[in-house]
């Protein structure tokens, strides 16, 4: 039947954005209870835009999760807050 092949072939055409779509959302799934270190100083998080900065130091998220529900917080300056989060305590570390 033409209307199952036309099925399958969207299956198959749309898959690895559904599959990147899922990857996605186990990650957000992940950091959304991560904490925010409590020492982190969001003024030394390079490329964070001035709107999200402004957001994280008047509100104070204790989690990733809450700083994406944050109005002016983007995924790319989580991403970037994660790595600057990870470098420090590497750095605390040694």
């Amino acid at each position: 039947d033409g209307a199952v092949w036309e099925t399958v072939l969207a299956d198959l055409r749309y898959e690895p954005y559904v599959r990147r779509q899922h990857a996605e959302v186990r990650r957000q799934a992940v950091m959304e209870g991560r904490r925010i270190p409590r020492d982190l100083i969001f003024s030394e998080v390079v490329g964070l835009r001035s709107e999200a900065r402004e957001a994280l130091q008047t509100f104070r998220p204790e989690t990733f999760g809450q700083a994406g529900r944050l109005e002016g917080v983007t995924p790319a300056d989580l991403t970037l807050l994660a790595v600057h989060a990870r470098k420090s305590r590497r750095g605390r570390a040694t």
